[in-house]
C-alpha cells in the first residue's frame, strides 16, 4: 500500500492537535549547509492512543536544493489520549539560500496515512 489513505483510517475517535512549533517557528532564518532538529508540540485530542506511528514526509513546496528531511519516516512516542507529545525530525539545509518548506505526516508501518485529509505539520524556514 504505502501513503495511501488506505488502511481504514481515520479510525473513529482518533484526532490530533498541533499546539506549538517548539522550534524553527515559520518565518525562522536559518543557516546553509546545517542540520537542523524541528520540533512540534501535539496533542492526542482523540480516544485512540497512539502506538506504532511515525512521520513522513510528503511534500515539499520549494526545490530539493533548499533543503531535505534526513529520514524517510520518524517516531512518534506512545502517546496516551489527551496528552501532549514532543515529536521531531531532521532536516538538512542545502548550500544555496532559500525558502525551506516540508510537510509531513503521521502515517502507520505500512506507509497509510492516520488523517488522509489531515493538514500534517510543516516547516516553513528560509536558508540564509
Amino acid at each position: 500500500m504505502g501513503l495511501s489513505g488506505t488502511g481504514g483510517y481515520p479510525l473513529r475517535g482518533d484526532s490530533s492537535d498541533i499546539l506549538l512549533d517548539v522550534t524553527y517557528p515559520d518565518g525562522s532564518e536559518v543557516p546553509r549547509e546545517r542540520t537542523l532538529n524541528k520540533q512540534w508540540e501535539l496533542r492526542n485530542s482523540g480516544k485512540v492512543p497512539w502506538s506504532h506511528r511515525f512521520l513522513a514526509p510528503v511534500i515539499s513546496a520549494t526545490n530539493d536544493e533548499s533543503c531535505h528531511p534526513v529520514d524517510k519516516r520518524y517516531d512518534i512516542p506512545y502517546t496516551a489520549p489527551q496528552q501532549k507529545v514532543v515529536v521531531s525530525a531532521e532536516v538538512v539545509t542545502g548550500s544555496h539560500p532559500g525558502r525551506c518548506h516540508l510537510t509531513w505526516k503521521m502515517i502507520d508501518k505500512a506507509g497509510n496515512y492516520f488523517f488522509p485529509g489531515g493538514k500534517g505539520v510543516e516547516l516553513d524556514v528560509i536558508v540564509k
